[in-house]
C-alpha cells in the first residue's frame, strides 16, 4: 500500500493545456454536508453512509466538508490529527482510499488536520477511483478574523500554512483544489483557470458573520470571472460548539448560476455539470482573448520599481517601453515625476513631450512635476509651452499648477510673469508666498521681496533664509543681521549665507562669530568658512581650518577644496601643495 500515499501537486512551471473537454462531459456531483461531532468514529461512518448514498445516486465526483472528522476548534486539532504518511496513524485515509476503490468515484476528502515532522496543517487529500491518493493540498491562506461582539478566531496560531496550489488531473476533469479562506483570493482561482481547470472545489466551513455576507458572492465571482464551475462544501450547522458554520453547500456555473444549493442541516445535494456550458460560455465571452496579461504584469512590476527606494529608472524604463501603446495616465506622470526626484529634469521634460505626441491628457500632478523640471533645467522656453497647455486643458485654476509656474517663471528670472500668476491665485497659500520672495531675492529686487515678507501672515524657515540670504548676496549685511538675528530656527543655509556675506565685505570676525555660534556645522558651513579665509588672505588660517576638516572627517567639498588651494598659492608652501594635490587626485 505505499503507492497508496504517493501525493501530486502541479508545479509553477507545469504547462497549461487549452480549455479541452474531458473524456466524460456530463456527470453527477455530491456535496456531502455533514454533521460533525466530537466522536471520530461517529463522524467516519456518517461520511462513509453518506458516500453510499452518493453513489447510489449515481454521482462519480463527491465533496466532503473542511473539518469533518473533528470539532472545528482550536481545542481538537491537535487531538484528532493524522500522520498521512503512516497508514496506520490515519484512519480517515484509510476509509476514504477504501470508498473510493469500493464505489469506484473520486472523492475530494474535505479537509483535515494533519500531522507532518512536527507541524500541523489543514490539509484535503483527493483519491480517485482506484483507492490511490491523487494529490494532497494543505490551506495556503489560514483564516484569522477578529470582530467585537461576533467572532474571533486566530487560525494561524495552530496551523502552517502550505506553500503551493493544488491541481489533479481525474477521470471527471482537471480539478483545482482550495480549502475555506482560499476561496477568498481571486489570485488562486485565476491560476487555476489559467492551469486549464474545469472545476475548483472548495470544501469550507464560513461562519455565521462571514457566511451570510460572502459565502455565496465569493463562489459565484469565482465561477463568473473564471468560467469555470466552482463547488463547495460545508459541514452543516451546529450551534452548540465554540464556531458556528453557516452551511449552505453550492454548486455554480460557470456563468455564475446557483445549480444547487442545500440549507444549513445534514443533508447530501446531488447535481448534475455538464463541461459543455464552459465552452460555450467561453466562446459567447472569450475572456482570454480580451485578457491583456501585458499591461497588468508591466504596470504592476513598473509602479514597484518607482516606488522602491534608489534610482531604478533605467529598469522603469526597459518596462515601460514594453507597453505597446501605453495610454496610462498614471504611469506618464509616475516615470516624469520620477525624473524629476533623480534630478534628471531634461528626461522628465522629454517624457512629458513624448506623452503629448501620443495623445494621453496630463493631470494636474503631470505639469507640476515637469514645471518643476523646467525650473531646475532651467528651461523657459519649454516652460512656457507646458503653460501654454495648462491653459488649454483647463488646469490653470488649480493651485498646485499655479504654485509650480509661479516657481518655474520665479526660478527662470522672469519675476513679473511669476507676480502676474501671483497676483491672478486667489487662495495664495505660504509656498506660493514663499516663491515669490524667492524669485524677487534671486533678481536682487529685495524692496519687493521685503514688502511681501512683511505682508505674509506666515512665514516659514525657506522664506526666513531666503530674504537673509537675499541681503547677504547684494552685500546689506545690516539688514541681513537684523533678519538673521530674529529668526527663530536657523538652519545651514542661513548659516553659509551669514558666513559668504561676510567674507565678501572683508569681515572675516563676523563671519568666525556666525561659524562659532552655528550648532552642528555642516560641510557647506566648514567650506563657506574656509573661502571667507582665503578670500580675504587669512590664507594661513584656512589651511589650519582644511586640516581640521579632514581630521574631523568633514567631507570636504568642492569650494573647501578651491579655498584651499588659493591658501595654499597665497603662502607658497610646497608641500601643503602636494598635500591637496594627492588629495585632489584621490577625490576627496
Amino acid at each position: 500500500m505505499a503507492s497508496l500515499w504517493n501525493t501530486r501537486n502541479l508545479t509553477m512551471a507545469d504547462a497549461p493545456n487549452p480549455f479541452q473537454l474531458p473524456n466524460i462531459t456530463k456527470f453527477k456531483i455530491a456535496l456531502c454536508q455533514l454533521s460533525v461531532s466530537s466522536d471520530k468514529n461517529q463522524n467516519l461512518d456518517r461520511a462513509s453512509r453518506s458516500i453510499r448514498f452518493s453513489v447510489e445516486q449515481g454521482a462519480k465526483l463527491l465533496v466532503l466538508p473542511e473539518m469533518w472528522n473533528c470539532p472545528n476548534s482550536s481545542d481538537y486539532f491537535a487531538k484528532y490529527a493524522e500522520d498521512f504518511d503512516n497508514r496506520d496513524a490515519s484512519p480517515t485515509l484509510s476509509m476514504l482510499s477504501e470508498a473510493a476503490c469500493c464505489h469506484g468515484i473520486t472523492i475530494i476528502g474535505g479537509s483535515l488536520p494533519e500531522w507532518d515532522h512536527g507541524r500541523l496543517y489543514n490539509t484535503c487529500c483527493i483519491f480517485g477511483p482506484d483507492g490511490k491518493l491523487k494529490a494532497k493540498h494543505r490551506k495556503i491562506h489560514l483564516f484569522d478574523i477578529d470582530i467585537p461582539g461576533e467572532i474571533s478566531f486566530k487560525e494561524s496560531d495552530t496551523f502552517t500554512a502550505g506553500d503551493q496550489p493544488t491541481i489533479v488531473d481525474t477521470e471527471v476533469g482537471r480539478i483545482g483544489i482550495g480549502i475555506c479562506h482560499d476561496i477568498r483570493f481571486p489570485e488562486l482561482a485565476a491560476l487555476y483557470r489559467k492551469r486549464g481547470v474545469d472545476i475548483i472545489c472548495y470544501p469550507g466551513a464560513f461562519n455565521m458573520s462571514t457566511g451570510e455576507l460572502f459565502w455565496e458572492l465569493v463562489q459565484r465571482a469565482r465561477a463568473v470571472d473564471n468560467q469555470l464551475f466552482v463547488a463547495t462544501c460545508s459541514p452543516s450547522r451546529n450551534s452548540t460548539g465554540s464556531y458556528t458554520t453557516w452551511g449552505h453547500s453550492t454548486l455554480v456555473g460557470p456563468s455564475g448560476e446557483i445549480i444547487v444549493t442545500s440549507g444549513h442541516e445534514e443533508t447530501t445535494v446531488i447535481a448534475e455539470i455538464d463541461y459543455s456550458n464552459i465552452q460555450l460560455q467561453r466562446k459567447s465571452l472569450p475572456l482570454d482573448d480580451q485578457r491583456r496579461e501585458d499591461i497588468y504584469k508591466c504596470i504592476d512590476l513598473l509602479k514597484r520599481l518607482l516606488q522602491f527606494p534608489g534610482d531604478n529608472l533605467r529598469y522603469a524604463h526597459y518596462l515601460f517601453d514594453q507597453i505597446p501603446k501605453c495610454r496610462n495616465q498614471f504611469l506618464w506622470t509616475s516615470l516624469i515625476h520620477s525624473h524629476v526626484l533623480h534630478d534628471h529634469f531634461g528626461q522628465s521634460i522629454t517624457l512629458y513631450a513624448k506623452m503629448h505626441r501620443v495623445g494621453v491628457s496630463p493631470s494636474g500632478f503631470t505639469f507640476s512635476s515637469v514645471l518643476n523640471a523646467c525650473a531646475r533645467v532651467p528651461a523657459l522656453f519649454e516652460g512656457k509651452q507646458v503653460h501654454a497647455r495648462v491653459v488649454q486643458y483647463g488646469f490653470l485654476g488649480n493651485k498646485i499648477v499655479q504654485t509650480a509656474l509661479l516657481h518655474m517663471y520665479a526660478k527662470c528670472g522672469l519675476v513679473l510673469d511669476a507676480r502676474d500668476i501671483f497676483d491672478r491665485m486667489d487662495d495664495k497659500d505660504l509656498v506660493a508666498w514663499t516663491a515669490m520672495v524667492c524669485g524677487y531675492s534671486k533678481m536682487g529686487l529685495m524692496g519687493e521681496a521685503r514688502w511681501l515678507f512683511d505682508n505674509m501672515e506666515q512665514r516659514n524657515a525657506v522664506s526666513w533664509t531666503t530674504m537673509v540670504a537675499g541681503y547677504a548676496n547684494n552685500g546689506d549685511m545690516e539688514t541681513a543681521k537684523e533678519l538673521y538675528e530674529r529668526m527663530v530656527e536657523k538652519d545651514s543655509v542661513a548659516w553659509v549665507a551669514m558666513i559668504a556675506g561676510y567674507g565678501k565685505c572683508g569681515n572675516v570676525l563676523e563671519a568666525k562669530i556666525v561659524f562659532e555660534e552655528t550648532q552642528m556645522a555642516d560641510a557647506s558651513c566648514w567650506a563657506a568658512m574656509v573661502a571667507c579665509y582665503a578670500q580675504n588672505c587669512y590664507a594661513k588660517e584656512a589651511i589650519e581650518m582644511y586640516k581640521k576638516m579632514r581630521e574631523e572627517k568633514v567631507t570636504v567639498n568642492e569650494v573647501a577644496m578651491v579655498g584651499a588651494i588659493s591658501a595654499c598659492t597665497q603662502l607658497g608652501d610646497n608641500e601643503v601643495a602636494a598635500t591637496l594635490a594627492k588629495h585632489v587626485e584621490e577625490g576627496c
